[in-house]
Protein backbone atom coordinates (compact mmCIF):
# COMPACT_ATOMS: atom_id res chain seq x y z
CA UNK A 1 0.00 0.00 0.00
CA UNK A 2 2.88 2.34 0.78
CA UNK A 3 4.21 1.86 -2.76
CA UNK A 4 0.82 2.87 -4.20
CA UNK A 5 0.77 6.08 -2.16
CA UNK A 6 4.34 6.86 -3.21
CA UNK A 7 3.47 6.19 -6.87
CA UNK A 8 0.49 8.54 -6.64
CA UNK A 9 2.56 11.18 -4.82
CA UNK A 10 0.37 11.06 -1.72
CA UNK A 11 1.27 11.01 1.96
CA UNK A 12 -1.09 8.84 4.06
CA UNK A 13 -0.94 11.36 6.93
CA UNK A 14 -2.13 14.17 4.65
CA UNK A 15 -4.90 11.92 3.32
CA UNK A 16 -6.07 11.02 6.82
CA UNK A 17 -6.00 14.65 7.93
CA UNK A 18 -7.94 15.65 4.79
CA UNK A 19 -10.40 12.81 5.38
CA UNK A 20 -10.99 14.11 8.90
CA UNK A 21 -11.38 17.69 7.67
CA UNK A 22 -13.79 16.58 4.96
CA UNK A 23 -15.83 14.64 7.50
CA UNK A 24 -16.07 17.68 9.79
CA UNK A 25 -17.03 19.87 6.82
CA UNK A 26 -19.71 17.40 5.76
CA UNK A 27 -21.22 17.21 9.22
CA UNK A 28 -21.14 20.97 9.84
CA UNK A 29 -22.25 22.26 6.46
CA UNK A 30 -25.11 19.91 5.65
CA UNK A 31 -28.70 20.12 6.85
CA UNK A 32 -29.86 18.33 10.00
CA UNK A 33 -29.96 15.05 8.10
CA UNK A 34 -26.84 14.79 5.88
CA UNK A 35 -27.13 12.80 2.67
CA UNK A 36 -24.79 9.93 1.93
CA UNK A 37 -23.65 11.65 -1.27
CA UNK A 38 -22.96 14.93 0.55
CA UNK A 39 -20.81 13.25 3.18
CA UNK A 40 -19.07 11.00 0.64
CA UNK A 41 -18.21 13.87 -1.72
CA UNK A 42 -16.94 16.12 1.10
CA UNK A 43 -14.73 13.34 2.46
CA UNK A 44 -13.31 12.33 -0.95
CA UNK A 45 -12.71 15.91 -2.10
CA UNK A 46 -11.25 16.87 1.29
CA UNK A 47 -8.93 13.85 1.28
CA UNK A 48 -7.64 14.38 -2.25
CA UNK A 49 -7.32 18.15 -1.89
CA UNK A 50 -5.32 17.75 1.32
CA UNK A 51 -3.34 14.87 -0.16
CA UNK A 52 -2.10 16.91 -3.08
CA UNK A 53 -2.17 20.49 -1.74
CA UNK A 54 -1.31 19.73 1.89
CA UNK A 55 2.43 19.34 1.30
CA UNK A 56 2.79 22.43 -0.94
CA UNK A 57 0.10 25.03 -0.14
CA UNK A 58 1.40 25.96 3.33
CA UNK A 59 4.80 26.86 1.82
CA UNK A 60 3.04 29.42 -0.37
CA UNK A 61 1.87 31.18 2.80
CA UNK A 62 5.21 30.86 4.60
CA UNK A 63 4.07 27.99 6.83
CA UNK A 64 5.37 24.48 7.32
CA UNK A 65 3.34 21.56 6.08
CA UNK A 66 1.74 19.55 8.88
CA UNK A 67 -1.25 17.36 9.59
CA UNK A 68 -2.96 20.47 10.96
CA UNK A 69 -2.61 22.39 7.71
CA UNK A 70 -3.76 19.32 5.77
CA UNK A 71 -6.80 19.10 8.06
CA UNK A 72 -7.70 22.74 7.31
CA UNK A 73 -7.21 22.16 3.58
CA UNK A 74 -9.45 19.08 3.81
CA UNK A 75 -12.02 21.09 5.76
CA UNK A 76 -12.13 23.63 2.92
CA UNK A 77 -11.65 21.05 0.17
CA UNK A 78 -14.87 21.70 -1.76
CA UNK A 79 -14.59 25.53 -1.78
CA UNK A 80 -10.89 25.28 -2.71
CA UNK A 81 -11.66 22.89 -5.56
CA UNK A 82 -14.57 25.03 -6.75
CA UNK A 83 -12.35 28.15 -6.76
CA UNK A 84 -9.60 26.33 -8.69
CA UNK A 85 -12.11 25.07 -11.27
CA UNK A 86 -13.51 28.60 -11.75
CA UNK A 87 -10.00 30.01 -12.13
CA UNK A 88 -9.06 27.35 -14.69
CA UNK A 89 -12.13 28.23 -16.77
CA UNK A 90 -10.81 31.78 -17.10
CA UNK A 91 -7.32 30.86 -18.26
CA UNK A 92 -6.51 31.00 -21.95
CA UNK A 93 -4.59 27.78 -22.30
CA UNK A 94 -3.34 28.44 -25.84
CA UNK A 95 -2.59 31.66 -27.74
CA UNK A 96 -5.71 32.79 -29.56
CA UNK A 97 -7.99 30.60 -27.44
CA UNK A 98 -11.47 32.08 -27.73
CA UNK A 99 -13.16 29.48 -25.49
CA UNK A 100 -12.41 31.33 -22.27
CA UNK A 101 -15.49 31.56 -20.06
CA UNK A 102 -16.45 34.51 -17.98
CA UNK A 103 -15.73 37.19 -20.61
Amino acid sequence: MEALFAYLGLNPIDLLAGFSGGMVAALLSTPAKPTVWGVFSAVIVGSLTAGYLGPVAPNYFGMKSSAGTSFVIGLAGIPISRALMNAMKRIRWMPGDQTRQGD
